[in-house]
């Protein structure tokens, strides 16, 4: 199957056509704020990760590890016989792809709990199946609607509407899910 992304100007219209009351408006936002605070953090981390992965495997490799970005410095003449991997340096790796597999395991948790709010929470049962069909055949893409959501009801929020209120309404939105939810044995 082909992976189709849906173009911005596509999620708009769906978002728009949803027929959102106000209420669930103002929900969007904050769930949108949320989720977007949080996939930050864990892609921010996921990219920290990766560096200090790529820099503890290159000194196993005899390669110059001053500057990782630059395309340059991966050239094959660069490299050089090395002894083999450190203990030391093996165990630091063993860690870093264990915090590499747990960070994608929170990203999942993120989608399948923003996917729970969105159902149980904020869309309305002829919402929720006008969603899915208007995404058949592919997947159902919440983080592709929360985004729309936040960028169309985002300036709306900010002038009709007192932060205060909207907070104390969906403050208990997007807490994490229970570890039995999480989907650790996966």
């Amino acid at each position: 199957h082909e992976v189709i992304c849906r173009a911005e100007e596509d999620w708009l219209k769906i978002t728009h056509r949803m027929g959102f009351s106000e209420q669930q408006r103002r929900k969007l936002v904050v769930l949108y704020q949320q989720y977007y605070s949080k996939i930050e953090g864990i892609i921010r981390e996921r990219q920290r990760l990766n560096v200090e992965l790529t820099r503890c495997l290159l000194p196993d490799l005899g390669m110059d590890t001053s500057d990782t970005t630059s395309q340059k410095n991966f050239s094959p003449n660069r490299f050089s016989v090395s002894t083999g991997p450190s203990r030391q340096s093996t165990n630091r790796t063993q860690f870093l792809v264990q915090s590499l597999k747990e960070n994608m395991h929170a990203e999942q948790r993120l989608y399948s709990g923003l996917d729970y709010v969105l159902f149980a929470e904020i869309f309305t049962p002829l919402q929720g199946a006008w969603f899915y069909l208007a995404l058949y055949p592919e997947h159902c893409d919440c983080a592709g609607l929360i985004n729309a959501a936040g960028k169309l009801f985002q300036q709306s929020r900010n002038e009709n509407c007192s932060s205060e209120n909207v907070e104390q309404e969906t403050s208990l939105l997007f807490v994490d899910a229970p570890r039995s939810f999480q989907g650790d044995s996966v």
